[in-house]
């Protein structure tokens, strides 16, 4: 028997699960969409957005309370490798293996 591929998977009610729960907390707002009856577009809120400020402040805050920690030159090698991975992934061409 076949493994599914992740292509033969219905994401839909878990998206509508997870939709639900932030309309819930008040976080998006679901909208018709004009172009398709069937479909439904999702809008934060103002709510919602204070919700992504709030995390963000806290993650920039965790971020540069630790790499306050790390010894000097650490810090600069690390944000290198990272925007040559950024650039990695932003690349048309990630089909190569090397």
């Amino acid at each position: 028997m076949s493994e599914p591929t992740t292509d033969s998977i219905d994401h839909t009610s878990v998206e509508t699960r997870y939709a639900t729960r932030l309309q819930e907390a008040g976080l998006i707002a679901r909208h018709p969409d004009p172009s398709d009856a069937r479909a439904t577009r999702l809008a934060m809120t103002a709510d919602g957005e204070r919700a992504v400020q709030a995390l963000r402040a806290a993650m920039e805050s965790f971020l540069a309370d630790e790499v306050a920690t790390w010894p000097p030159g650490e810090a600069t090698a690390f944000a290198l490798r990272l925007e040559k991975l950024t650039e990695a992934l932003a690349s048309p061409d990630r089909s190569r293996t090397s």
